[in-house]
């Protein structure tokens, strides 16, 4: 059989199946994008990283969000380190308004049923709940448990540090425990740790990078633990405190007083005009009266240990814009 290609063989195919050509290649292209997106090492929940700033919540200049991101990214943790870890490899902006006939409540309620949220700073901290009205959406966000309280969030960083032995009790650092957890936990925890720690040395440098990371979970826990009582004790608490509000039957009752977040306008920069975002009252006057900045409730939950990532941004706010850390 004569199956040698030629000119003239191949311009009759061009000429007569130039159609089943053209779907052969467009098969070959789809088959090959479908392969690549199946195959490719993607991140994971957790290593991306949601700045949330809800509708209503304006910056001070037009590039402060863009720096905001890039001080998370690079420079400014202490002593010059990233202040996210090194396992955070996006960090993302996520502006949340209303669209359409959705709320701005209903998109971000969208946004974190796929994980798009670590942090948020929004307005109506200084919105008390009246009998009979419809909460703001911060005080709808505390009573739907979407915020974690600030004590949840350092008993949690404590319990993680200390309470898994990573941090004996004095606060000495237990390298061995530390890298034991990284080899038999940590990278069988999720398909790309498997293919990035794929040799001996680069497992090595992932232990190295655990055991920093570990150690800035439990010193950001101490900066912010020792800023939050300093404050108190100069009379200057700069925590936001809402009391959660649950409705039985048609009565409405209130809980526990409990932190929420930071008070933006209760920190010294603040108060200054030194700081990032702004929000408008009701005479159209910008203030940062009732600007709070929280932690989203479990954003990474499928990724325990990247939790505490928002400590670490929590721990930035106070440092930058209060003489406390």
């Amino acid at each position: 059989m004569d199956i040698k290609i030629t000119k003239k063989r191949l311009a009759n195919v061009l000429n007569y199946e130039w159609l089943l050509s053209i779907v052969c290649i467009i098969g070959a292209i789809v088959l090959w994008s479908l392969l690549y997106t199946m195959l490719a090492t993607r991140l994971t929940d957790g290593q991306q990283f949601y700045f949330v700033k809800y509708e209503g919540v304006y910056t001070n200049s037009a590039d402060a969000d863009s720096k905001f991101i890039e001080n998370l990214r690079n420079g400014g943790g202490r002593d010059g380190k990233s202040v996210l870890s090194y396992d955070v490899y996006a960090v993302n902006l996520t502006e949340i308004m209303s669209a359409g006939g959705y709320s701005a409540y209903a998109m971000l309620d969208l946004r974190l049923t796929t994980g798009e949220g670590d942090v948020i700073v929004i307005g109506g901290g200084n919105k008390e709940y009246v009998e009979g009205e419809s909460m703001s959406d911060l005080l709808s966000l505390v009573s739907s448990r979407r915020l974690m309280t600030i004590d949840e969030l350092l008993s949690g960083a404590y319990e993680y540090t200390v309470g898994n032995g990573f941090i004996s009790e004095t606060g000495e650092i237990q390298e061995e425990k530390i890298e034991d957890y990284f080899r038999n936990v940590r990278i069988k925890s999720a398909r790309n740790y498997r293919r990035m720690y794929n040799s001996e040395e680069k497992i090595r440098e992932g232990v190295k990078n655990e055991i920093d990371r570990i150690h800035s979970i439990y010193q950001n826990y101490i900066v912010v633990s020792s800023a939050i009582e300093a404050a108190k004790e100069a009379g200057e608490d700069f925590l936001w405190y809402s009391k959660p509000v649950y409705v039985n039957s048609s009565e409405v009752s209130y809980g526990d007083q409990a932190a929420y977040g930071i008070d933006l306008s209760k920190l010294k920069e603040y108060k200054i005009g030194n700081g990032i975002w702004h929000t408008y009252d009701e005479s159209g006057n910008s203030t940062v009266d009732g600007l709070v900045f929280a932690v989203i409730n479990d954003s990474a939950i499928e990724q325990y240990d990247l939790r505490y990532e928002s400590l670490a941004v929590i721990e930035y706010i106070i440092r930058t814009y209060s003489e406390y850390a």
